[in-house]
């Protein structure tokens, strides 16, 4: 007996599959200065991964941080499709600014340099990694390939431990 499974997916969620499959192409490079800033503010927690905020067209640049430290080639065209993706989907949301990262785990922070709110997505093959968001009830999110519209800039959240590849794909405005 021969049967055919089929794993019914989103057409949303066929493009987030698409943009990691890109992320899995791209090279994440270090930025040693933002690390060890986090690494003292987060107790020394290990295995924080990379952060890129890339901003528009890969440009923007803050103080704080050293560019590149994303794959400028696969990055773009990354970036790119994040855009339509969220023009598409979330046409509302307003953002200039992109933050990437790979595996990284933040720890219970209010995001100081926002305004507004944040458009944030998991993707990867991992196991927890789940968004808890700190108010009057606080609550659990699973953000793998379910993106999430919460206020970072008012609502403290950190990330649960997880298991493999995780990526995260914030789009906020600063």
């Amino acid at each position: 007996i021969i049967i055919d499974v089929y794993i019914y997916m989103t057409t949303e969620q066929e493009d987030l599959f698409f943009i990691e499959k890109q992320l899995d192409k791209c090279k994440f490079i270090s930025n040693c200065n933002r690390t060890k800033k986090l690494a003292i503010k987060n107790g020394n927690q290990r295995g924080l991964g990379y952060t890129n905020p890339v901003g528009l067209k890969l440009n923007y640049c803050n103080g704080n941080y050293e560019l590149p430290r994303f794959d400028e080639i696969n990055g773009d065209e990354v970036y790119l499709n994040v855009c339509k993706l969220i023009s598409k989907y979330y046409p509302n949301h307003k953002f200039n600014a992109l933050t990437i990262n790979k595996n990284f785990r933040c720890k219970k922070h209010i995001d100081n340099k926002n305004t507004g709110v944040s458009w944030v997505v998991g993707l990867g093959d991992y196991i927890g990694g789940e968004l808890n968001i700190y108010s009057d009830k606080d609550i659990k999110v699973d953000i793998k390939y379910k993106p999430k519209i919460f206020d970072g800039s008012t609502l403290e959240h950190d990330v649960d431990e997880f298991v493999g590849i995780r990526y995260s794909i914030v789009a906020y405005y600063l």
